[in-house]
């Protein structure tokens, strides 16, 4: 019993910070590709456009963060039961 929950924690923190870092990126990338572009189709000062691509990015990750951490998880799986 306490092997199986282990191996349920080992599997769960993996999928947590798989989702975490793929939220962050999305974060990271939308909150620097904002100031970039928005100037070029908005007229708002570099702070609104930080705030507005950081969520922005951090919801168009957050489309993609949990099938792509599940998969994650899988590809780490067979990896582990293919080395032995």
């Amino acid at each position: 019993m306490i092997k199986i929950l282990k191996i349920c924690a080992y599997w769960s923190a993996h999928l947590l910070c798989y989702t975490a870092l793929i939220l962050s990126l999305g974060t990271i990338v939308g909150a620097c590709l904002f100031p970039l572009l928005g100037p070029l189709f908005v007229d708002s000062p570099l702070f609104a456009l930080m705030k507005k691509g950081a969520w922005t990015g951090f919801r168009y990750a957050g489309v993609w963060a949990g099938g792509t951490a599940i998969v994650l998880c899988f590809i780490k799986g067979n990896r582990i039961n293919a080395n032995g």
